[in-house]
This record gives C-alpha cells, structure tokens and sequence, in this order.
C-alpha cells in the first residue's frame, strides 16, 4: 500500500463493524473503505507481543465501497454493503491466515444475497444491521429502504418482508429466538415484530414521545437497540436520550442522560448497561440508571461496540469508530491498547 494511500485510510476511516469469530480468538473488522480487517486476539495479548502483532493477521477487499454492517455465526463472517450481503467461510479465512500466503486476493464470499427490487443503482439501499437465528437457520437484516428482511439460508430464499418504518432503519435484535424482532429506526420509533403473526409490529415503542427523554434540538431517531440475556429489557437511543424500558410493561424505567451526546451503540455486559456514540468515550451504567463511569476511548464518535463474553480465553471487549484505531480492553474499566488496521 502507497503511502499516502495508507495515510489517507488512517485519516478518513470509519469502523462500522465488529465481531469475533466462532472461537472468539480473531476479532473481524469491516470499515469505510469496504475492507475486512482480521486480528489475533491470542497474539494481541501474548506475552511477547509487539506493535506488528497489533496490526491485522489478514486484509482484503470485501465490498466495491462502504461495509454498513458484521456478525459472526458458527461457520461464516456476514457482512452488509450497499444492497447485498456477503457470507465469507471462517474456515477459509483461518486457512489463508495459517498458511501466510497471499491468499487474500483468492477470498471469494460463499454466497451473496441481494435486497431485491430496490430500483435504480442510486437507490440500493445501505445494509445498516444484521442478525441470525440459528434455531430457525434464518437471516435478518434491515437498511436504507425501511424494510426489514428475513431469509431462509437452508435454500438462500427470501421468506418474508417486514413493512412498516417510514424511514430507514439504523438497528436490530432479535428476542424469542428469532421469534421476534426490535427494530430502531430514523422515524424515531421501536417496532416490535413477531415473524408469527401478520406481519404488522405488534408494539411500538416511541422514546421521543416521552418528555423525560425527548430531545427535540437533538432529534428523533433510534440508532441502538439492545437486549438483556433475559430478554426483559431493552436499551435503545439515538436522537433521544439513551433509556432503558420494560418490555413486558411497555414501560420507560430509567433515562440514562447524556446531554447533547446522542448514542450509536447500547448494550448489556455482564452487570451493567454500556453506551458509545458522539463523544470520545463509553460510558457505563447500573441497571437502575446510575451512571458508573467514563471510560476514554480513540474514537470521537464510537460506532460499534462487541465482546467475546463465551470465550474459554482471551475475554476482552472491543471498540471503533472514526478512526483507524480499535480500542481493546481486557478489563472494562481501561483501555489496555489500541489495534490499527492501516
């Protein structure tokens, strides 16, 4: 890489995803430039490790431009670019790592999907969240064109169609086993599917709407959705200030506030609720809404947050955003060292 090139994605980049694989030892990035970027957590945090270990094992070319969106399954690395979705075999990527060859420029995705009847080529539509349910082997994403999308991988079919946002969606997660579906979207509202019934929400969550955490000067939109293990209650924020709801009530329980900071990435670890956005830092929070702590981070805006809680080593939480730079902590209350991907 030239360079001024090199100088360049180190300046401009955006991180806008993050996920491990199936082992939790390699940590996957996808960036602004439709690179996918592979680090050895196990390297990272040997006892020898030097700055070159925390450069990437493995580099390539996955989408022609902007990679919205990651997630991780027992046998592929998804990834979401403009109106497709890539599927990349982890056993493919471990073999060309092991082997430290050039086989970078051979990694061909094992499938792509397409958003299909999006119109012209300028209305493909951004793939800004994906999720998988592996009871039902089912894929679910949702972007630019306000719909959501589920489909079957047994046979690569599109099973359904979820309309109702009237405006792009930002988020998802999945509740019931895939059963259910929460979405976040820059019309300002939640909606709450079961892929059971009619294919209307069956609730719908507006933040905005509630004084204690409308920000109207900020905005209205919904860019995080998260649930607890339990699946009793959710975090989502965005134009609004940060809140946590009961679900089973419908119910706002408490406001997590950030005056003028509005969040990109909520959820919960272990015992506490973790927050990112448009400031330089995550902050932490109790499950009854005290705030906790601030901890510094690279980025001045975070963008995606993940962990690789199931490990059987190496646990450690990870953090990107507008920067080049991946924030590593080994302990959530410090940054233990920054990953570059240029």
């Amino acid at each position: 890489m030239l360079e001024s090139s090199r100088k360049k994605l180190k300046l401009y980049t955006k991180v806008l995803g993050l996920c491990f694989s199936p082992c939790g030892q390699y940590l996957a990035s996808v960036d602004s430039s439709g690179n996918i970027s592979v680090f050895s957590i196990k390297d990272v945090l040997g006892p020898e490790a030097t700055y070159q270990d925390y450069k990437p094992v493995l580099q390539f070319k996955g989408h022609d431009s902007i990679i919205y969106s990651a997630l991780s399954t027992e046998r592929f690395l998804l990834t979401g670019g403009l109106a497709e979705i890539k599927a990349w075999d982890w056993n493919h990527i471990m073999k060309v790592i092991h082997q430290q060859s050039s086989g970078a420029k051979d990694l061909k995705p094992s499938w792509v999907i397409e958003i299909p009847d999006f119109g012209s080529a300028l209305d493909k539509p951004e793939i800004n969240a994906i999720q998988y349910s592996v009871d039902d082997n089912q894929m679910v994403a949702g972007g630019g064109d306000s719909v959501v999308y589920i489909w079957d991988l047994e046979g690569g079919q599109l099973k359904d169609k979820l309309v109702g946002h009237t405006d792009y969606i930002h988020c998802l997660t999945l509740k019931n086993k895939g059963q259910e579906i929460l979405t976040g979207s820059e019309d300002g509202s939640v909606r709450w599917w079961d892929v059971r019934s009619s294919g209307e929400p069956v609730n719908i969550i507006e933040p905005y709407k509630c004084q204690e955490v409308s920000r109207p000067d900020v905005g209205n939109w919904i860019s995080c959705v998260g649930l607890d293990d339990a699946e009793d209650w959710l975090v989502c924020g965005g134009g609004p200030s940060t809140s946590l709801w009961h679900l089973r009530s419908l119910s706002l329980s408490s406001p997590l506030q950030t005056p003028g900071v509005y969040a990109t990435q909520g959820l919960f670890y272990q015992d506490i609720v973790i927050t990112g956005g448009s400031e330089p830092c995550l902050n932490h929070w109790t499950l009854t809404g005290t705030h906790k702590a601030q901890i510094p981070c690279s980025q001045q805006t975070v963008y995606t947050v993940s962990h690789n809680q199931g490990a059987e080593e190496n646990q450690v939480l990870v953090c990107a955003g507008t920067s080049d730079k991946i924030d590593l902590f080994t302990n959530i209350g410090y940054k233990a060292l920054s990953l570059e991907i240029y």
